[in-house]
């Protein structure tokens, strides 16, 4: 599957990590492989499924960011709030990733402070964050 994503050939790549999910489901590479492929085709429900299916078989996996991303997609806000918030939680190291994901989703739903806050903590994690930088400039327009 993966090399038919290199090759952006992404229907020969959901037809493989289904093969894939369908001789190894019980190895989680298999189903996020799977879900992957779903988003490059943005068959976004069918990843957000195999995300879910992922939390129940493996529950140590921490799938929270990649769920975030896809529901901002299907623009299910406050599922994604409460994932980007549930990967935050689970960080070790404090990453960009979560928050200006969460940051986006607080903009959709109008609350502009807290994405704002999110991504004045974006920078400080990584000062160089051009796109949060971007986006904090313009909120601070608004």
């Amino acid at each position: 599957a993966r090399a038919y994503e290199r090759l952006r050939k992404y229907d020969l790549q959901v037809a493989d990590a289904n093969q894939c999910v369908a001789t190894e489901p019980t190895l989680v590479g298999s189903w996020i492989g799977r879900s992957i492929a779903y988003t490059n085709t943005k068959q976004y429900q069918k990843a957000l499924d195999d995300l879910n299916e992922i939390q129940k078989r493996f529950p140590e996996e921490d799938i929270y960011q990649n769920r975030a991303l896809i529901n901002l997609e299907l623009n299910k806000l406050t599922d994604s709030i409460s994932d980007s918030t549930k990967s935050i939680e689970n960080m070790k190291e404090p990453r960009p990733g979560p928050y200006i994901n969460r940051a986006v989703a607080y903009e959709m739903s109008g609350k502009i402070d807290k994405a704002t806050s999110d991504l004045e903590t974006v920078l400080k994690i990584d000062p160089t964050y051009r796109s949060a930088k971007d986006i904090l400039n313009r909120l601070r327009k608004k």
